[in-house]
């Protein structure tokens, strides 16, 4: 006998349900929460995204914010007065981190979508292989851009929204490949009966 088709269906809508979730964590993490901040002080708080950086007074009252390619900029400008240089690469990496964090959640989404409703994309390319691949490509990207943050080592270290996109990228993997074995042939028990009709894709 093969597996219960009715236990598959829930195996199924489980893990779509699971994977679309991770999917909107990612699309949060990656769009409006900073990845970087410096540590609590009374003078000036500093905080970046994958696109931007701001910088506060201690008591918030002023802001000033500007794109990260802005940012590095600026800090071309200061390297051409300024025996140490400080390196620019960080806007390519958060905005390469960003793009490839996009696709992996829209391809997660709508394999969660699909899933859902019971179907899934095999061809050209199974669209959890997609996710799969960006998901993983983002998650070097993405360490590559906290690496090389501007600043040194002590001016502005990494915050929580980070931890929380790593953790989405794993379940994201692991999710994926769930819903590509949930969706494959149905598996066979070896210790039912073997005069079982195998049943409808």
């Amino acid at each position: 006998m093969y597996a219960d088709q009715s236990q598959m269906l829930a195996k199924k809508k489980q893990t779509a349900s699971i994977l679309a979730i991770v999917a909107a964590v990612l699309l949060a993490v990656s769009l409006f929460l900073p990845w970087l901040k410096s540590k609590q002080s009374k003078y000036v708080n500093a905080s970046m995204t994958l696109l931007s950086f701001k910088v506060c007074s201690g008591d918030g009252d002023e802001c000033e914010s500007m794109s990260n390619f802005k940012l590095a900029k600026k800090m071309k400008e200061l390297n051409e007065l300024s025996s140490k240089k400080e390196g620019t690469t960080f806007p390519y990496f958060g905005l390469i981190t960003l793009i490839v964090c996009l696709g992996a959640a829209a391809a997660m989404l709508a394999g969660g979508v699909l899933g859902l409703m019971g179907k899934f994309v095999r061809s050209p390319i199974a669209i959890t292989t997609v996710g799969l691949l960006a998901a993983c490509l983002g998650l070097i990207t993405g360490c590559i851009f906290v690496a090389v943050k501007p600043g040194g080592a002590g001016a502005i270290g990494v915050s929580w929204p980070f931890f929380v996109f790593g953790t989405a990228i794993v379940m994201g993997v692991a999710a994926c490949q769930m819903l590509a074995k949930a969706f494959g042939p149905p598996e066979y028990d070896p210790y039912a009966d073997p005069m079982a009709p195998q049943p409808p894709m």
